[in-house]
């Protein structure tokens, strides 16, 4: 019992690193050709028409042209409404169902768009770049086995496609099999040697190893074919911050912020670089956490990050922490650390009811958490 006792009378760094999230970027990819976006959300690429019928009319292809540029420019819902007239003028054609998916995907809204695919697919079968689409789609909701079985079939209509080997080395990493996704990410590198994006995921999927050299390495690769590619610098930070070098980790974070200066995971990432720092610089930890929920309002780690650094400044808001946790579980209610951090805030506040619902909740989503199994032990005293 002495042991969890020690725990709770721990230091704030200790807290830390135990308790802080941070967010590796992956790359994924739709369609058949070059470009490519972080897995935060699915890739929209213009996939070109395969259908061999019908015919459309010129209103038709209008709407889908049109739609086609808005999502480009982040209209997506303008974009799902010209895909919408044009389905009307064309229920039978299995393109414009898989445009609408892709806009439907890039607002996260996955239910829908694997409905459109579903639709797509019945109208055309044989259309790959559909299977891989819907494959996303599944990656986005966490459903990786489905995912999977997508990509499976993707790959049986074209089994030279490099960009389905990496999107299935994406769900592979999701279920965890990290050197699963590593098979995938070589065969892609073989059919596409100078695909920087591959190199950026296979590096993560070593970083998710321990492998952090072996990562950086990959990383390097990533950057030298590819010296815009944000992610990679993102990712090069954390496997360096996993090392220890914080101050190379915010180096690599400034320049993927340099690159994308509306990047949310960069600014937690680097928010949490200053927080391991000698010295924990919580104003400019707190400053890089808002500036990451202000451009991604849902992304809960970043609440969680927050509730702690304001948790261990001198002069902190208890009520504030509470709610950044409260926030963070409203968003990932499944996330056993927004719950383990809460608890902790509530036993300083003096509410150990709450703080005991909290670690009870960790135990369903976690069993063989002993730190919360220890701390039930103590609050029930």
């Amino acid at each position: 019992m002495a042991a969890y006792k020690t725990f709770f009378m721990n230091s704030a760094k200790k807290l830390f690193a135990l308790l802080l999230g941070t967010i590796t970027v992956f790359c994924a990819s739709a369609g058949g050709n070059s470009n490519r976006i972080s897995k935060e959300g699915p890739v929209i690429q213009n996939v070109k028409y395969v259908s061999a019928k019908p015919r459309l009319s010129k209103t038709a292809a209008a709407y889908i042209e049109r739609g086609i540029k808005l999502v480009s420019h982040g209209k997506y819902d303008w974009a799902i409404g010209d895909f919408t007239e044009a389905v009307k003028l064309a229920p039978d054609y299995a393109d414009v169902y898989n445009e609408r998916g892709l806009a439907y995907g890039k607002k996260g809204d996955y239910d829908s768009a694997i409905a459109d695919y579903n639709q797509a697919i019945r109208l055309n079968s044989n259309h790959a770049n559909v299977y891989n689409n819907r494959g996303l789609a599944y990656n986005g909701k966490g459903d990786f086995d489905s995912a999977i079985s997508d990509f499976n079939q993707a790959l049986k209509l074209n089994p030279d496609d490099a960009v389905v080997y990496n999107n299935r080395g994406l769900a592979y990493a999701g279920k965890g099999d990290f050197d699963g996704a590593i098979l995938e990410y070589n065969q892609a590198l073989k059919l596409k040697p100078n695909d920087a994006v591959v190199y950026n995921n296979r590096g993560a999927a070593y970083a998710d190893k321990g492998s952090y050299d072996i990562a950086i390495f990959e990383y390097d690769q990533a950057i030298k074919l590819n010296p815009n590619l944000a992610p990679a610098y993102n990712n090069r930070g954390l496997a360096y911050a996993d090392k220890g070098s914080y101050d190379r980790a915010i180096f690599e974070y400034n320049q993927a912020i340099k690159l994308d200066p509306d990047y949310a995971s960069a600014y937690n990432n680097r928010g949490l670089a200053y927080e391991y720092k000698s010295g924990f610089e919580h104003d400019r930890a707190i400053a890089d956490f808002n500036r990451a929920i202000s451009l991604s309002p849902n992304l809960a780690v970043a609440y969680n990050n927050r509730g702690l650094a304001y948790e261990y400044k001198s002069d902190y808001d208890r009520d504030q922490v509470i709610a950044d946790f409260s926030q963070a579980i409203k968003l990932e209610p499944n996330d056993a650390k927004a719950y383990y951090n809460r608890a902790f805030a509530y036993i300083r506040k003096g509410d150990n009811s709450s703080a005991r619902a909290d670690f009870e909740r960790v135990l369903q989503i976690e069993p063989e958490n002993e730190v919360a199994l220890g701390a039930l032990l103590l609050l029930s005293k």
